[in-house]
């Protein structure tokens, strides 16, 4: 899976899948049962623990289906399509897009076909053409116009579509107007942070850059968005190495290290470890020594904690 697919995986599971969720009341046992499974998958996916986040909203599925409840199926698919799209299966996560997308036309809900166009373009970027991704996401865009809902994740797919194409200027024009969310506490601002960094760094404006991705980092860590805070650790070290700054850019990738492997992201350990291995000048003491310890020993399974349970 291409770098860009992952960022623009990362961010639609950000924006998208906790504000998914039912707020309804239940009305059944079937109902309630859905509902918490729904909730248990929104938990497992924050912390990135995809594998139970799955069985979880599989789960949902099967309770919404005995309870007769064709958007709150919507929902689930939708979200099973942001797991897939996370990782690399976008042709997998277009068919649950797109099945989610035609339960809400049915049933006349506004944004949740902005949002299903919005998720749809980003499954885009990487599986098809551009053009097909920019034709979705303006579909997106004008259906959030004329209902006049303020969608400011659209922005963010349109500037990770602009890196996509090389523009990396586009890419921060894309995202002007949307400095005023970057102040808040919220999920939002963390992946706008993000995108203004990706945006930044792609421009070779590294110390701006690092701020935004220190600014998303702090937000995700807040809320445990344990794979998002791997990703932020890691652009940072790169942003880092980009600034000659080995040492720092060594320490941040080995946290984000730490997460990954006691998370049990394969994926995002050997991304990682291929950053680290062009990092020369390995520092001397206890404490390296220690941390590569530690890392080995849970490389090794030998972890006392479970995050994903």
């Amino acid at each position: 899976m291409p770098p860009l697919a992952r960022l623009l995986a990362a961010i639609i599971l950000l924006g998208c899948t906790a504000c998914a969720s039912i707020k309804t009341p239940a009305s059944s046992p079937y109902d309630e049962a859905g509902t918490q499974a729904l909730a248990t998958g929104d938990r497992l996916t924050t912390k990135g623990c995809y594998q139970g986040a799955v069985v979880h909203y599989f789960k949902a599925v099967e309770w919404f289906t005995l309870a007769d409840k064709p958007e709150a199926l919507a929902t689930c698919f939708n979200n099973l399509g942001n797991l897939y799209l996370n990782e690399g299966k976008e042709r997998e996560a277009l068919h649950y897009y797109r099945e989610s997308y035609e339960i809400h036309t049915r049933y006349g809900n506004t944004q949740g076909r902005i949002r299903l166009l919005t998720n749809m373009a980003a499954a885009l970027v990487s599986d098809t053409s551009s053009q097909e991704a920019e034709e979705t996401l303006h579909r997106a865009e004008a259906l959030a116009t004329q209902a006049k809902i303020d969608w400011p994740q659209a922005l963010i797919v349109g500037a990770h579509l602009r890196l996509h194409q090389g523009d990396a200027p586009g890419a921060l024009a894309r995202l002007r107007g949307t400095e005023g969310i970057l102040t808040e506490p919220t999920p939002l601002a963390a992946t706008l942070h993000f995108a203004w960094g990706k945006s930044l760094f792609a421009l070779t404006r590294y110390d701006e850059a690092l701020i935004h991705f220190s600014e998303a980092l702090k937000r995700d860590r807040h809320r445990g968005a344990l794979r998002l805070m791997i990703k932020d650790l890691r652009e940072m070290g790169a942003t880092l190495a980009a600034l000659n700054r080995e040492d720092e850019a060594r320490v941040h990738l080995q946290r984000a290290l730490g997460i990954a492997t006691l998370l049990g992201a394969q994926a995002e350990q050997d991304a990682i470890r291929e950053r680290l291995s062009p990092l020369t000048g390995q520092r001397e003491g206890p404490y390296a020594s220690v941390t590569d310890y530690f890392l080995e020993r849970w490389r090794g399974e030998h972890r006392l904690t479970a995050p994903c349970q």
